[in-house]
């Protein structure tokens, strides 16, 4: 007889405690890599995107940011546009990897994504805060059912 145990989980913190280690650090990181390592993918106009766009990116952040923070909400007219401005990717890795839902392919990708923060101190604060987000929130569609799973690493 199999006994299963509780679930335990892998990293725990709060909203609270993540804004907070964002917004007050010395300096926020410089660069962060997206480790796509479950498929991902974005839904615009009726169809998927098969790369990251870094609009797309911080909009699904922003939205899943939002809707549960519990009153840190991140509000600026078109933020999502004014970070995917204050980025440049600087590298990546990436490949196609269809996802399939009920029998169904979605176009996605894996891979390695790169991003510079290169905006304001403020602007950088937000986007290094919103990437260290994506590990427990995923990014894109359907992550409720797997896709969109990252793990960041923050670079000098």
């Amino acid at each position: 007889m199999v006994q299963l145990s509780k679930p335990q989980p892998v990293k725990q913190t709060s909203y609270k405690d993540m804004a907070e280690q964002f917004f007050t650090m010395p300096q926020p990181p410089r660069q962060a890599e997206f480790n796509f390592i479950t498929s991902a993918s974005f839904k615009a106009f009726g169809s998927y995107k098969i790369y990251p766009d870094n609009v797309y990116i911080f909009r699904s952040l922003l939205k899943r940011w939002n809707a549960f923070c519990g009153g840190l909400v991140l509000e600026e007219n078109n933020l999502e546009e004014h970070l995917a401005q204050a980025v440049k990717v600087t590298g990546y890795n990436l490949s196609l990897q269809q996802y399939s839902v009920g029998g169904a392919p979605i176009d996605a990708f894996k891979g390695r994504y790169r991003l510079l923060f290169r905006g304001t101190q403020s602007q950088n604060r937000i986007a290094a805060l919103l990437a260290a987000y994506a590990e427990y929130a995923g990014i894109g569609v359907k992550t409720a059912l797997g896709m969109g799973g990252v793990k960041i690493s923050f670079l000098p």
